[in-house]
């Protein structure tokens, strides 16, 4: 007889069961060998078989036997054949017709001529059931990992596995989770579409577990994940809050989600326009785009004007030259010079030293409210196991305090955020204002778009003029600039 060995697992991704295959075909092709069985053709194949014509290679395995090209099968279990009813069957009428005259396993042997289509029909079907009742418990599992707030497969990108007495989550990857929320920053700062967040990620040397570069869908997917600010969504499930430390901020989380809803399929054009979609008419609403005219001479002319989407609104056009002048002009009002900087600069350094002891103080009121609550589970493990509290409400206490725990971990890193972080926040913020003109004037297309971002938060054109609405810090610089008296500088 001609045998056709089939190897199957029943994960395609290459981090689960990768012992299986080679398991099976070493232990298998042994098999063979002693018991000098002529096998023409190995099929090593890995999907699941719990849907039927969802295996290519079984197919033409199958499709290979019915012409005559081999007539039995040699595998390390029947299950690796089938475990639904629709395929089970084909064999089994195959094995009754004489087509498959031989199943071998490393246990049993199936001849057509002595095959019990009974004992057959329940040896199928319990692969068949096994399979249902694995997945069923694999989704109660996975509900429940959920309900506590675990997330219940591999970690996503920035995130790895880890197991701590005796519960399975996950936890901020040491290796690159610190670069999240820093390009995080720049997608939204400088409202970069994916193909731009994709390369500026893959600058940074971010890389799959394979060591791949990084495409365009997983990046997506990475952008779009709300685990990252502590929320789990899988699947059809309910959306709940995690167990697990948040990469960045809900806040910041829904921003992102503004900026890529708006930036996701950017407008192609011939022309790079440094200003497009930056600023809104000051008539209609609509946003400014770029456009160029090339005269007969060759010489091109770039000029921003309202899109008219809504028909003319009458706002006419500028070109980029009156344009960058009038940005420029902007800037200016909040470029100051190196005496006020330094002034500034002990004022505020002054005003955080006296607000060091009141940071300290609610650090070890948080410190101490995260102690009570490990005791609280403490106490709650010793309730469950003297019977005083069923598994449901032993369940939903703990739930509470961990959920407690998220905010009050939020809440301690942000005490150390402001001690350890913000006097090199401000130094870049000052020295950014420093020569921010000359920053703008020599910066690149992406920096120059960036700048503007930073420093306000809306821009209108009209009639030729711009009309900017600077954020809050910069709002101060120009109070400032236009008052030398530090009495009159606020607090």
């Amino acid at each position: 007889m001609k045998y056709f060995l089939y190897c199957r697992k029943s994960q395609e991704s290459e981090d689960r069961q990768s012992l299986s295959l080679p398991a099976q075909v070493t232990e298998m092709s042994e098999y063979a060998r002693n018991n000098s069985l002529n096998i023409v053709h190995v099929y090593i194949e890995s999907k699941s078989a719990r849907f039927p014509n969802k295996r290519l290679l079984f197919s033409e395995m199958i499709g290979k036997i019915q012409n005559g090209e081999a007539d039995a099968i040699l595998c390390y279990h029947t299950n690796r054949l089938s475990r639904n009813p629709e395929e089970a069957g084909k064999i089994m009428q195959m094995i009754s017709d004489g087509i498959i005259k031989e199943i071998r396993t490393a246990n049993e042997t199936i001849s057509w001529e002595n095959a019990n289509d009974i004992l057959l029909g329940v040896q199928f079907g319990t692969n068949s059931q096994f399979s249902k009742d694995l997945s069923r418990v694999t989704k109660r599992g996975t509900r429940e990992k959920i309900r506590r707030g675990e997330w219940p497969t591999l970690a996503p990108l920035f995130y790895i596995n880890y197991e701590d007495k005796g519960v399975k989550n996950i936890k901020p990857d040491p290796s690159n989770s610190q670069v999240y929320s820093n390009w995080i920053d720049k997608v939204i700062y400088q409202k970069l579409n994916i193909p731009e967040a994709v390369s500026l990620l893959n600058e940074l040397g971010v890389r799959s577990r394979k060591g791949k570069m990084l495409a365009n869908s997983t990046v997506h997917e990475v952008l779009r994940n709300p685990i990252y600010c502590g929320m789990i969504k899988y699947k059809d499930y309910e959306v709940t809050k995690g167990t697990f430390p948040a990469l960045i901020s809900e806040e910041k989380w829904n921003e992102l989600q503004i900026v890529l809803n708006d930036r996701t399929k950017p407008n192609k054009s011939k022309w790079n326009h440094k200003y497009k979609r930056i600023m809104r008419c000051g008539k209609c609403g609509l946003m400014v785009t770029g456009y160029t005219k090339v005269k007969k001479s060759g010489k091109a002319y770039t000029y921003y004007s309202c899109t008219k989407r809504n028909g003319d609104c009458g706002n006419p056009p500028i070109t980029e030259d009156k344009l960058e002048k009038q940005v420029l002009d902007n800037l200016s009002k909040i470029e100051l010079n190196r005496t006020i900087i330094d002034s500034l600069k002990t004022l505020i350094i002054e005003k955080l030293d006296k607000e060091s002891s009141f940071e300290v103080q609610k650090r070890k009121s948080i410190e101490s409210s995260i102690l009570m609550n490990s005791n609280k589970l403490d106490r709650l493990l010793h309730m469950r196991m003297d019977n005083e509290l069923t598994i449901d409400e032993y369940a939903s206490e703990k739930k509470k305090i961990l959920e407690e725990n998220v905010k009050l971990e939020e809440s301690r890193s942000a005490v150390v955020y402001n001690r350890t972080s913000l006097r090199n926040q401000l130094e870049l913020f000052f020295e950014s204002c420093l020569e921010i003109g000359k920053l703008f004037t020599n910066g690149t297309i992406e920096e120059k778009r960036a700048i503007i971002y930073e420093v306000t938060e809306s821009i209108s054109l009209e009639d030729e003029k711009l009309r900017w609405n600077f954020k809050k810090p910069y709002q101060s610089l120009i109070m400032i600039k236009n008052s030398p008296n530090q009495e009159e500088w606020g607090s």
